[in-house]
């Protein structure tokens, strides 16, 4: 955000924003960025690679789902498309690993 904003305005206007933007942007990057790599880092030790992956699967049809009720986003073929690759290939690994080895 800082970045577009240099680049939009004056150079010199980026050091005169009301106080609540740095705190903003700096309370974002933490929760936005820091943390949530922190977390992941975490769940990927406790729950293994291979499980997380799994787990990992659901968070982009999640983000589909979401935006199409919350924000009334409509799916286009691509996109329809992309959500049954990952679920399908999320379910395909959770199913070839509950098969006993010969």
């Amino acid at each position: 955000m800082m970045l577009h904003y240099a680049v939009t305005h004056p150079l010199g206007d980026i050091l005169t924003l009301p106080e609540p933007v740095y705190v903003h942007g700096a309370v974002l990057a933490f929760f936005g960025t820091i943390l949530p790599s922190f977390l992941m880092g975490i769940g990927i030790k406790r729950a293994a690679a291979q499980r997380f992956a799994v787990i990992g699967t659901v968070g982009p049809v999640a983000t589909v789902v979401l935006a199409w009720i919350v924000l009334g986003e409509s799916l286009n073929p691509a996109q329809l498309t992309g959500l049954a690759l990952s679920l399908g290939g999320g379910i395909a690994i959770s199913l070839a690993r509950s098969k006993p080895a010969l």
